[in-house]
């Protein structure tokens, strides 16, 4: 919940308030340093992609999980999970 409300409480330049989303998957994935000029930390692979879209398809102000995640956190009590039926 914190995330979601700090992430919404950031204004842009214009005062307008930001909409904080996220998408999270879980699962293999590489990483590794890339550029010569410019050096930046990247990670590859579909556990990448499939967050993208759990994050392209999550609402305004939430943290949208893919089932492999919902399984490994369900049983935590720190979260409140609200399912949203599954994706298109």
């Amino acid at each position: 919940r914190s995330l979601v409300a700090t992430g919404n409480s950031i204004h842009d330049v214009d005062c307008n308030r930001l909409h904080f989303k996220a998408g999270i998957h879980s699962g293999p994935l590489i990483g590794g340093i890339a550029g010569r000029n410019r050096r930046f930390y990247r990670v590859f692979g579909d556990t990448v992609n499939t967050a993208a879209r759990m994050c392209h398809h999550a609402p305004p102000a939430s943290v949208h999980l893919s089932h492999d995640t919902k399984l490994l956190v369900e049983n935590c009590r720190q979260f409140s999970l609200v399912p949203l039926g599954p994706m298109e």
